[in-house]
């Protein structure tokens, strides 16, 4: 459901248009019902939301979210099953939501961190993403997105339920910066500058494929803090 649209006098930050924004949700309100069910808290918590996009781009995001909910999140977090043929969507959405993150946490100033060593690579990003979302390029280049569970970032199985975490962040050191979404059992990477692309194995999203058990390697250089975003179960 979507909330009240707002008057403003800002462009949509997808499209460019100036139309009414809608409070769009950064992180997509299924994983904030979700974990607020998990905690016993019902579904009165869904997240929080900016002025961000039109009406016209806040259909096209939910169309991809509609389809990672039903294909991949709620199997997963409801039955620890990851089994779901993808398509485009599944790129599109995982970009939407790193885009989100980012044009966010850009207009609230919050990457004074990232002045020097990645500036220009997240110019470049952020660009990519967007042309990508718009339909104005065919694929992310070198801004990769990958798709982790805590199953394999832990190695053995972790069992239903999931802690209920629903965060986002966005790291930058010397060697490497990326964009972090945490849904329950999913983790989303955006990369932003990555020095070694080859090294990800198995988790990278492809313009299709299958999403299914698997074995992955995480480059040593983002092991330790993806592995200090998967706390495991409850």
């Amino acid at each position: 459901m979507k909330d009240k649209q707002i008057d403003s006098s800002r462009p949509c930050a997808l499209c460019g248009g100036q139309r009414k924004l809608e409070q769009s949700h950064v992180i997509p309100q299924f994983g904030y019902r979700w974990a607020a069910q998990a905690a016993g808290k019902g579904e009165r918590s869904a997240g929080p939301t900016r002025p961000m996009l039109c009406g016209e781009c806040e259909d096209l995001f939910s169309s991809y979210e509609s389809e990672f909910a039903r294909r991949v999140f709620h199997p997963l977090a409801i039955r620890s099953i990851l089994n779901a043929k993808y398509t485009a969507w599944l790129r599109q959405f995982a970009a939407s939501v790193c885009w989100r993150i980012l044009e966010v946490r850009v207009a609230e100033n919050q990457l004074r961190h990232f002045k020097g060593r990645w500036s220009s690579e997240l110019v470049s990003c952020r660009d990519t993403w967007r042309r990508y979302l718009t339909h104005q390029r065919p694929d992310v280049g070198e801004h990769h997105l990958h798709l982790l569970t805590l199953n394999e970032i832990g190695g053995a199985p972790v069992p239903s339920p999931f802690q209920p975490t629903v965060e986002s962040e966005v790291h930058c050191t010397d060697a490497a910066a990326l964009v972090c979404a945490r849904l329950g059992p999913v983790l989303l990477i955006g990369l932003i500058a990555d020095p070694a692309p080859r090294e990800w194995q198995g988790t990278r999203i492809n313009a299709e494929g299958k999403l299914k058990p698997r074995d992955v390697v995480i480059p040593a250089t983002y092991r330790d803090f993806i592995l200090s975003r998967a706390d495991g179960p409850t």
